[in-house]
């Protein structure tokens, strides 16, 4: 798990997007387990890498719709199996429709809860790369501290990138640099809160 952090506007989902293949690189390339970004298509990069974004769309119909928007033909049973696999068990089944429930549209989901799904359907795939940009930022505590527990699962057997400014969710990563013009500079456990 590796952490970005800087200030607005210093090109931290910028440099995320490049990352996961949505944008090109002004100069060199971007290569997962030796295959360019740049040369894959759409299909193909999204098996190597998620994105969670601060923002999250969902799909219009229910939630179990939603999840298989990443695993098409999962069973109710495999979707209720992932959602366990990252901790989230207990969360859907104490929505109103458990997998039923309302996804799109009025929706009666949070901006948390949409994170939560979104990280759900990662825990549906086998990308390698989780990439997590702003995904506990203008969240309730609660539901933040569902995202770390999933993202801490999706961590056992993915490489994680999180964009974060809250130095509560910094102080919780191994390593983190702070994105500047100049490059990515390492910042030390003691300088986080400020990062």
């Amino acid at each position: 798990m590796v952490g970005l952090a800087g200030r607005t506007g210093s090109g931290k989902s910028t440099l995320v997007k490049v990352l996961a293949g949505l944008y090109a690189p002004h100069v060199g390339r971007v290569t997962v387990g030796g295959y360019d970004l740049g040369t894959l298509s759409p299909q193909e990069r999204a098996g190597l890498v998620a994105l969670v974004p601060q923002q999250v769309v969902l799909g219009p119909e229910t939630i179990a719709d939603d999840l298989r928007l990443a695993a098409p033909t999962a069973s109710d049973a495999e979707l209720t199996a992932a959602t366990a696999s990252v901790g989230l068990g207990a969360w859907l089944t104490g929505l109103p429709g458990g997998l039923t429930t309302p996804a799109g549209g009025a929706s009666p989901l949070s901006a948390g809860e949409r994170q939560l799904l979104a990280l759900i359907r990662v825990a549906l795939t086998r990308t390698p790369i989780l990439i997590l940009d702003e995904a506990t930022a203008d969240i309730d505590p609660a539901t933040a501290g569902l995202v770390e527990v999933a993202v801490d699962a999706l961590a056992t057997d993915r490489t994680v990138i999180v964009v974060a400014h809250s130095a509560a969710t910094l102080a919780r990563l191994p390593k983190v640099f702070e994105v500047r013009s100049s490059g990515l500079v390492p910042v030390p456990p003691i300088h986080r809160a400020s990062a």
